[in-house]
Parts: C-alpha cells; sequence; structure tokens
C-alpha cells in the first residue's frame, strides 16, 4: 500500500514532460496588451477605442509593453528556418550589389558628374571630371561613407537628400537624414579644397533648393516640424565660402504658407534662367516665377510673379529661349477641361500669350515633360493599355515623333535621364542626346542614350544579372480582375520551372495618392523569384495606372473602391490558380495599409500573411484632428472627418474600428518606425495588433518590428530586409489550408507531446502486467503450501469446469478489490467459494 502511494518514476516523467510543454507554450506566446476603454463621439456616433493608451509612446507601461514586442519579435524571427532563409536571401541581394552601375555622367556647367555604387556600406561615392576628358580623371566631390564617419559618427543613419552644384561650380550644396526621421540637415562644400563649411541649415525639404546666378545666394524650403513637408520659403547667402575659419551664413525667411492643405518647394528652370515656386496641394496647385538674376543677395527681397492660378488644377512649368532671344514657359497643365494634361507654350513677356503644343487625349495622358536644351522637349506619354512612349517634339518646328523605349519583358519601368534627376537638379539632355533608363521587375536597370537627330538610340550602360540568372528564364505578364464592368490590372512575374497552381505569391497594393506599387527592378526581386515566389502588383483604383481619372475614382469619397479592386484582384489569383489562400502575402507601406489591412475584416482566410511597413491605418482617429497640419493637407485623399457624410463613409472602411469579429486571421508583420511622422506613427501599429490579436483564433505568428535608433545603417536596414522576406516566404511555404488552426511548431509540439505520453503509459502498463504475474505465481505458491486432499483438487476441477485460466483466475473481481489478497490466505479458509 505504501508503495502504490508514492508515484512513480514514470509519472515524474511524465509530470515533468508536461510542465516544460506548458513553459514552452507560454514562452512563445505574444504580449497581450490589456484593454483600457476610452470614448470619443463623433456626429452621434460613439466609438469605442480599447487601446488608446498605447499612443502614449513616451509613458513607462507603454515602453514596458514595447519591449515584450520586441522580445517576441526577436523570438519569432530567431527561429532556424528563418534565421537560414534570411542569410540566403541577404548574401543574394549582397551579390547583386556588387554588380550596380554608376549613374549616368551628367554634363554641368563644363563638368560630367556621376556616382558610383559602395558594395560594402551601399552608399555613394560622387565624383567629376572635365566635359572633354574621360572618367579616368575623374576627382571626388563627396564620399557619403567618409562623410558620415567624419561629421556623424555618433548617427545611426546615413540618407543623401539634396545633390546641387553651384553655376560657377565651386559649392556644392547637399543634404542628409541623419535620423531616420525625415529631417534633413543642409550641408555646404568647398569642392576644390575638399572642405564642408562649418554652416548647415536644419530641417530642410530635400526636393526644394535652387541657387541663385552669383552662386552664393539660394533659395530652400523648411519643413513643418509635424508634417515634415515644406511650409516655408527661406533665402541665405553664404559670405567668405573659401575662408577656413570665417565663412558665414546669412539667412531671410521670405514666404511662410498660411494654407495647411498646400506645401511649398523652389526648383531652378532646366535653362537656370528662372526660379519656380509651387504652392502645392494634392489636387490644386499655384506656380510662381522669378528671374535668377533678381536673387542676388543684397538687392530688396526677391518678388515672385504669378504664372498661374490657385484654381482645382494642376500645373508643371520649365522655361527655353527661341532662336530670336525671347524667353518662353511651357506648361504640363490640366486647365480647361485637360483631364489627361497637355502642353501649353507661354511667352514670358506677356503671359496671355498661350499656344498649345500638345492637346489633350483620351486614351493617353502626360506623365512629364523634360527640355533639352532650347531645341527639344520629350513628352512622356503614357497610354493605359500600352507601355509608355516618349514624343519628341522640335520646339522650333513643332514637329514630332513618338520613340518606344525598349523593354524585353513588355513591362517595363522607364524613367528620365538614367539617373537621380530630383537628386541631382540638373539637366537631362545636352546637345542632341537625351539620357533614359528601362528597368522592370526581372530586368536590371539599362542607361540609354536616344540620339535627337537620327531618333535611335543606343545603350550607354547596363546592369548584369547574377551568373545564375537569365532574363528567359523569367516572365511578366498583366492579367485582369473583372468585376462591376471595372477591369483592375494585375502585374505578375515568376521564374517559369518554379511555377504551380499554388505559388507562394506576394501581392503589392497601394491605391493613395494616385501612387502605384514599385514596378521596377530591385535586388530581392531576384532572390524571392528564385526561390518559387511569384511577385505581384496589384493596380487597383486610387493609384494612376489608368490615368489621373483612375486615381479620382479611388480617393475621397470612392476610398471603397480601391478596396474593393483589392478584394477581386485577391479572389482572381487564387480562383484562377495562380495561387491558394494559403500560400499568399500581402504587402503595403504608408497609407497604401489602410487598403491592404481592410481585407483583414473582409477576407481574413483569403490569405495567408500580411506585411504592413509604417502603416497609416487609424482614419477617422488620425483626420478627425485637424489642428494637425498634415490632417488638412491629407482631407483631399480622405475626405473630412468633420463632415458626417465623409465621416460615415470613413468609418465604413477604417480596418482598426472594423476588426470586430472573432476571425482566423492570417500571419502579420507590422514594421513600424517612432521617427517618423506623425501620419505614420508607430503606435498605430502596435494598436492594430493589440486588436487583432484580442479577436484572432489560432495561433499564427504576429510580430512587431520597431527598429532602434542604433540600427538604422544601410547594411543593418538590409539585415532587416532579408529577416521580414524571410519571415513572410517562411509563412507562405508552411502554410496551411483554409480553416486550420495551428501552425506547424504547434503542430509538432503536440505530436511529440502525445508520443511521449503513449510511452509512458505504455512503460506504465508492461510494468502492471508484470505485478499481475507475480501475483499469479505466488497464491499457486501458497496453494501448494496450504494443499489438503480434496480441497485442492476440488478447487482445480471446479476452476476447470469453469474454464478459467490462471491468469484469468488471477485477474479476477476480487483481486481487482485488493491488490494483494494473498496476505489474507490462511490454513483454515474454505477456498471453495464462489467469490475467489
Amino acid at each position: 500500500q505504501q508503495q502504490t502511494q508514492r508515484p512513480s518514476y514514470h509519472q515524474v516523467i511524465l509530470f515533468i514532460l508536461v510542465l516544460l510543454h506548458i513553459v514552452s507554450v507560454l514562452a512563445s506566446t505574444p504580449p497581450k496588451a490589456r484593454k483600457e476603454p476610452s470614448f470619443t463621439v463623433l456626429h452621434g456616433i460613439k466609438l469605442q477605442d480599447d487601446y488608446a493608451w498605447l499612443e502614449q509612446t513616451g509613458a513607462r507601461q507603454v515602453k514596458t509593453h514595447l519591449e515584450e514586442e520586441a522580445d517576441y519579435y526577436q523570438d519569432q524571427i530567431s527561429q532556424e528556418n528563418i534565421v537560414d532563409l534570411s542569410n540566403e536571401i541577404h548574401k543574394d541581394i549582397l551579390d547583386q550589389y556588387s554588380l550596380h552601375i554608376p549613374s549616368y555622367p551628367f554634363l554641368y556647367h563644363g563638368w560630367r558628374y556621376q556616382s558610383h555604387p559602395s558594395p560594402r556600406s551601399l552608399l555613394q561615392n560622387w565624383y567629376r571630371y572635365k566635359e572633354k576628358s574621360d572618367s579616368s580623371t575623374s576627382k571626388l566631390v563627396l564620399n557619403e561613407t567618409k562623410f558620415w564617419q567624419e561629421n556623424l559618427s555618433q548617427s545611426p543613419h546615413f540618407k543623401l537628400g539634396l545633390f546641387a552644384v553651384s553655376p560657377d561650380s565651386s559649392l556644392l550644396a547637399f543634404s542628409v537624414d541623419s535620423t531616420g526621421s525625415g529631417k534633413y540637415r543642409l550641408y555646404f562644400k568647398h569642392i576644390e579644397s575638399d572642405r564642408v563649411l562649418p554652416i548647415t541649415i536644419e530641417d530642410t525639404w530635400p526636393k526644394s533648393f535652387a541657387w541663385a546666378s552669383d552662386s552664393r545666394s539660394f533659395f530652400f524650403s523648411s519643413n513643418d516640424a509635424l508634417l515634415r513637408l515644406p511650409q516655408a520659403l527661406g533665402w541665405g547667402y553664404i559670405e567668405n565660402p573659401t575662408s577656413k575659419t570665417h565663412p558665414k551664413l546669412h539667412l531671410s525667411w521670405l514666404q511662410n504658407e498660411t494654407d495647411p492643405s498646400l506645401l511649398l518647394e523652389v526648383r531652378p528652370s532646366s535653362n537656370e534662367e528662372y526660379l519656380f515656386l509651387y504652392r502645392e496641394g494634392l489636387t490644386q496647385n499655384q506656380v510662381l516665377f522669378i528671374k535668377t538674376l533678381d536673387g542676388v543677395w543684397g538687392n530688396s527681397s526677391p518678388k515672385f510673379t504669378a504664372l498661374t492660378e490657385l484654381d482645382n488644377t494642376l500645373s508643371y512649368a520649365d522655361s527655353y529661349q527661341t532662336e530670336d532671344g525671347e524667353d518662353r514657359f511651357i506648361l504640363r497643365t490640366n486647365a480647361d477641361g485637360a483631364t489627361n494634361f497637355k502642353l501649353v507654350l507661354v511667352s514670358a513677356s506677356s503671359l496671355r500669350r498661350i499656344q498649345t503644343l500638345v492637346g489633350p487625349s483620351s486614351s493617353s495622358t502626360i506623365i512629364r515633360f523634360d527640355l533639352v536644351g532650347s531645341s527639344h522637349a520629350i513628352c512622356w506619354v503614357d497610354r493605359f493599355e500600352s507601355s509608355l512612349q516618349l514624343r519628341v517634339i522640335s520646339l522650333r518646328s513643332s514637329i514630332s515623333y513618338m520613340i518606344d523605349p525598349p523593354c524585353l519583358s513588355g513591362w517595363c519601368l522607364v524613367s528620365p535621364n538614367a539617373g537621380p534627376r530630383d537628386l541631382l537638379l540638373m539637366s537631362v539632355g545636352e546637345n542632341s542626346n537625351f539620357a533614359f533608363s528601362s528597368s522592370s521587375l526581372i530586368e536590371s536597370p539599362t542607361h540609354y542614350l536616344l540620339d535627337l537627330e537620327s531618333h535611335q538610340y543606343s545603350v550607354f550602360q547596363e546592369q548584369k544579372l547574377p551568373s545564375r540568372s537569365h532574363i528567359s528564364d523569367y516572365i511578366i505578364e498583366r492579367v485582369y480582375a473583372n468585376h462591376q464592368n471595372v477591369s483592375v490590372p494585375i502585374t505578375l512575374a515568376y521564374k517559369k520551372s518554379l511555377k504551380t497552381k499554388s505559388s507562394p505569391t506576394i501581392l503589392s497594393v497601394h491605391g493613395v495618392h494616385g501612387l502605384e506599387p514599385y514596378a521596377g527592378y530591385r535586388p530581392e526581386n531576384l532572390a524571392l523569384l528564385d526561390r518559387g515566389v511569384v511577385l505581384a502588383l496589384a493596380h487597383v483604383r486610387g493609384g494612376s495606372i489608368m490615368g489621373p481619372e483612375w486615381w479620382r475614382e479611388g480617393r475621397a469619397q470612392s476610398k471603397n473602391n480601391a478596396i474593393d479592386d483589392a478584394v477581386y484582384v485577391v479572389k482572381y489569383l487564387t480562383q484562377y490558380h495562380y495561387t491558394s489562400p494559403s500560400r499568399l502575402a500581402i504587402y503595403a507601406h504608408g497609407p497604401g495599409a489602410v487598403v491592404a489591412a481592410s481585407l483583414l475584416y473582409l477576407i481574413p482566410s483569403s490569405f495567408s500573411a500580411l506585411w504592413l511597413q509604417n502603416p497609416f491605418i487609424e482614419v477617422v482617429n488620425t483626420l478627425s484632428d485637424q489642428n494637425q497640419a498634415y490632417v488638412r493637407y491629407e482631407l483631399a485623399e480622405w475626405g473630412n472627418t468633420l463632415e458626417e457624410a465623409d465621416f460615415r463613409l470613413q468609418l465604413a472602411y477604417d480596418p482598426y474600428y472594423q476588426l470586430s469579429e472573432l476571425a482566423r486571421y492570417p500571419a502579420i508583420l507590422l514594421e513600424a518606425s517612432s521617427s517618423l511622422s506623425s501620419l505614420y506613427s508607430s503606435y498605430q501599429a502596435s494598436k492594430l495588433l493589440a486588436k487583432v490579436r484580442s479577436l484572432e483564433r489560432g495561433t499564427r505568428s504576429s510580430i512587431l518590428d520597431l527598429p532602434s535608433l542604433n540600427d538604422l545603417s544601410p547594411l543593418n536596414e538590409l539585415k532587416q530586409q532579408s529577416d521580414h522576406y524571410a519571415f513572410i516566404v517562411n509563412s507562405l511555404l508552411i502554410g496551411k489550408a483554409k480553416g486550420d488552426g495551428w501552425p506547424s511548431w504547434a503542430i509538432f509540439g503536440m505530436i511529440v507531446l502525445v508520443l511521449l505520453i503513449i510511452i509512458v503509459i505504455g512503460l506504465t502498463l508492461r510494468k502492471n502486467h508484470k505485478h499481475f504475474e507475480i501475483v499469479d505465481s505466488r497464491l499457486n505458491e501458497i496453494f501448494r503450501k496450504l494443499q489438503k486432499g480434496k480441497r485442492y483438487s476440488i478447487f482445480e476441477k471446479q476452476q476447470r469446469e469453469r474454464g478459467l485460466s490462471k491468469s484469468s483466475v488471477s485477474k479476477s473481481s476480487s483481486l481487482s478489490k485488493d491488490p494483494s489478497p494473498f496476505h489474507r490466505l490462511d490454513e483454515s479458509t474454505d477456498y471453495l467459494d464462489d467469490d475467489y
């Protein structure tokens, strides 16, 4: 009896195994934020927000929660299969960086400027050489890595914004974001002496800068503290820039934008004769101009003249000089009902003299134009259903011809100048040549030179694919998801030999601000395609692939159209066997996250993973606070929350408030930076994740990555990107069929536990079986000792008559009631009774 009360060693082992399993499950359990309901009433509707406390990012309890999220993220991302896959992807991407080619050598005031990538740091080295020399005589203008190490060694991040050389080629103005916050500090460098001047300007806008003709005065835009977008125009002058100890900066503020829905940007004309000031909104702008000769420091404050009015139209300007010396402006504008834009010429001396150069078309839109000297204009024409064309126009004769840029795959992203013109602020053309580049999801960038006289283009420089890859191994195709008389374009890229009916697929969605998912080449593309992943781009309404009307049909009161398009794109890909729900991931960034996150409450079982990068999600909560400048700027895209009709439409698709049902949600990866502007605040990601976890059924991994400011170097960012791709691809490769509730690691753990339990039970039964055999043998021994003539023979006879074996006797009912019945046997007992 004492032995039966003491637990056996099998039971101890079983208890320990169960305890270890419980500990392992608890260790991998994601942190869950507590609910603290707060209420807001808008237009008579009471809104409940259980996680508003997470918005206080500086509070200790929020920091503690985010630290738990960071630990859980590291736990999930450190799984062996994800680490191995991440290392493979990271190596493939780095190998392609080693194949990057220099930018096109732009000609600017007798010098050619060119950037060379550095595979070790992923930053650029900027060189220049004389026009009539070759690149072997290049001199270093800016070494990004060296500047970072010498001037910003305590800063974890480096991103170059502006790069602008003064007209006399002596000074370089450049801006750097050293925190990852979008705040750019403006620096100046004396090129010949290779000396950075001890003068800087804080919080500038990298796309807004222009030198005046004296090469000492300049115009720039300063950012609003919250919006991180420009709303102030500054005018500066550098005194004694060649002095090693006494250069001096003079600043004056010319204009502050009072309308929070407008931004201020200043840009030079391509011939540098004029400066254009843009009061820029999402759906309207005003263009003003000033002669650069009037911008010399010491004159009275420069006065800008209005070229266009602020009248719900968009216009973009440049200038050139005719053969007889007349200054003319060329404008791309949608005024006078030109929905798809037109090009017009305006005399600088008489702004009422307007001449149409290229009229509007219903089957194509003019997306931009560039000037090549004073001889030609290059008009970029998007033909909607076809690839882009270049329309070359002679400014002297008005004769034009069309050029089809080369594209082997059939669907290419063509861009001007074969380099970053927005970064360089330099002319894209020279003499009779025009530079442009072409790439696609599967084609690495190739730089071309177009001879405007012969109408022929030639390859100037080509980036090679990795030796293991050939473009013929891959396919790009365009398909259409049709619904409600709308055809939504979908671009697909995949490797022919790896395509199946359920290929893992990453679908990129945007549909906001007229922007499209990036359709050009990135180093990670081949790393994914070579692993059987299909890359898909959903061109939903709210983008611009089908022209300005496509954007209008997906913004403001029509934002639901973008979400509906995304739903039908997902259904199309699964219905026509490009992929399956268990192998489909959705990706979006910034404001495009509203469209992608809406799929969580509409079709949560139709895809297996969701990846949101710096997401904007809370439409109602964010846009209802119109004391913030960035909110007023966004109203044209989303509508006005303070108006009841717009509010009800926003609430109907707001992902944060529409998530309310218990469901089997996909794996979620949220990437957010606390250093970004308020529109993309990190708390929106943490609040969404908290709400999903409170509603989800199942145990799919949902993780939040909040990159530390100490991890923002380009190499670290690339490694984080590889980790994210590995997490998503791993989620797709181990994805379960629709409706499955447990991930593979949990199922494996349960199987192991069940097998261990079975083994322990088997060992226990085996021990009990031996115990019964011992009882049987000891009973026989006792009977032999107590044998008294007929008594034993009668018992044995009765046993035979009943047909009982020894083992069945030993397991009879009386034995089962008392584990040791033989202790009660004695010689005076008659053992013939039926109980025994």
